[in-house]
């Protein structure tokens, strides 16, 4: 009778706990990519920045030009800039650098000026500079570089606005303040043809003393015919008055059309010499016919 045979199991050789802690990490990471998925989402590649390290987002920039779009020359003008926006902005706050730069370009720039050339805007507050110029009459071209800064992220926007340099038209007179008190600063208006086109203040006139009133208006063309400025002081109460004791004050011009353009009819007195001379040389020929 045959022995049974025994079967002996084989040794196995125990997991170290190194191999247990990968296996469970790489289990965690199967089962979580699995779940993302499941969800709908996508497993973020590694090394992916998260959210809270994008960058940060910031309003446009945009800015503004404003002051006379016609100067006189020989005079100064102001002019005002203001900006917002871009990465000098943080959640509507000014926190990096908003600044400006001003250039000129025109026919003849000896002597114009513009002061300051470069600043800086604060708190929403617009920012100036102050034009210059001198008795050339040309067109000057003012260009303002806008800068929004922080750190090493900035943005640029230009405005640019021609300015024609043109020679006024000059209001001015006297004005004499009474001899019983001091006049205190007032303001004046200035009107052309009735309507109101400027208001000049006139600072502190001692008594009896007098003021030289003068006002420089600037235009590119006043229509044809005559122009009338006009001032008053009846607001004062007669404590202010002109010299020849008035309280109003006007000034007439006149503006000449442009002068006719007579190309018209010394074309058509050539066209007519030379069709009269060829109608007189046709009749001189057929009379010489008919004497043969």
């Amino acid at each position: 009778m045959s022995r049974p045979s025994v079967v002996r199991p084989r040794f196995v050789r125990p997991i170290g706990a190194l191999a247990l802690l990968l296996a469970a990490v790489v289990t965690l990471s199967a089962f979580a990519v699995g779940s993302g998925a499941g969800l709908g989402g996508r497993a973020a590649p590694l090394g992916a920045p998260t959210a809270d390290a994008a960058a940060p987002t910031y309003p446009p920039l945009t800015g503004n030009l404003t002051g006379p779009t016609v100067v006189a020359t020989a005079t100064s003008s102001t002019y005002f800039v203001n900006a917002t926006g871009g990465p000098a902005y943080v959640k509507g706050l000014l926190v990096g650098n908003l600044t400006f730069a001003v250039t000129l370009t025109g026919a003849n720039l000896t002597g114009v000026t513009v002061t300051p050339q470069n600043g800086s805007m604060f708190n929403n507050t617009p920012s100036h500079f102050v034009l210059k110029t001198t008795n050339v009459t040309q067109t000057l071209t003012i260009t303002v570089l806008l800068k929004s800064a922080l750190a090493n992220v900035s943005r640029e926007l230009n405005l640019t606005l021609a300015v024609p340099v043109v020679v006024p038209y000059v209001i001015s007179t006297e004005l004499v303040a009474s001899t019983n008190a001091t006049v205190l600063p007032f303001s004046i208006t200035v009107d052309l043809d009735g309507q109101p086109i400027a208001t000049v203040r006139v600072p502190e006139i001692p008594a009896g003393q007098s003021y030289a009133f003068r006002y420089l208006y600037a235009t590119t063309g006043l229509s044809v015919g005559y122009h009338t400025f006009s001032i008053s002081l009846a607001q004062e109460h007669g404590l202010v008055r002109f010299p020849n004791g008035a309280t109003t004050y006007s000034m007439t011009v006149y503006v000449a059309g442009p002068p006719p353009n007579y190309t018209i009819w010394i074309v058509a007195g050539v066209i007519a010499f030379f069709a009269a001379a060829f109608i007189s040389l046709a009749r001189l020929r057929a009379r010489r016919r008919r004497r043969r």
